[in-house]
């Protein structure tokens, strides 16, 4: 087996929760071009040239890294048609359909995010990398697991080797020490 069909057998592994991904932060106006099976399929076409680098990773890692590099394609793909000059996506009404043309306006001015939004969005994620910092790395691995690799909490408490009871302890724990964290650092 060479490394690319390695890299594809393992990436595979990943399909259903990276579909889910691209399904969660594909924008309405793109998704009526595209589908998340064909942005998925076009993610892993790209094979990078560090494939024997990413074999060797631990399955969370290479989970890490696929949800990013799919991320960053579903930026490149909504900015390109959002973006672009050209025929505007948000303007497209699929012919015939009483609902699109209903809602044609509040389609037109769709809102975008302006500067402020954005800078406050970076400040807060900002924040939260600095309070996750200061927990333990057993609540920073649960956390991870829980609401970044969005596993559910019978598949963390495997992971992390933990009784469900256990799992659903610590994690709320950790969360209220996060908060807590993030309101001292917001002050």
């Amino acid at each position: 087996m060479t490394d690319y069909e390695a890299f594809c057998f393992r990436a595979e592994s990943f399909r259903g929760p990276l579909l889910q991904l691209i399904n969660r932060n594909l924008v309405a106006a793109v998704r009526r071009r595209f589908d998340a099976e064909d942005v998925l399929q076009e993610t892993l076409s790209q094979c990078p040239p560090n494939v024997a680098e990413l074999l060797q990773l631990p399955d969370a890692r290479f989970h890490g890294w696929l949800r990013t590099v799919v991320r960053r394609r579903l930026c490149d793909l909504q900015r390109w048609h959002l973006d672009s000059k050209r025929r505007d996506p948000r303007r497209e009404v699929s012919e015939g359909s009483d609902k699109d043309t209903g809602n044609l306006l509040a389609t037109l001015y769709a809102e975008q995010p302006g500067a402020d939004e954005l800078l406050e969005a970076a400040e807060k994620a900002e924040r939260l990398k600095r309070g996750m910092k200061t927990l333990s790395e057993d609540d920073q691995r649960l956390l991870d697991l829980r609401y970044l690799e969005e596993l559910p909490p019978q598949e963390v408490a495997a992971r992390l080797g933990l009784s469900m009871e256990t799992c659903r302890k610590r994690d709320y724990r950790a969360r209220l020490m996060l908060i807590i964290l993030l309101l001292r650092l917001q002050a």
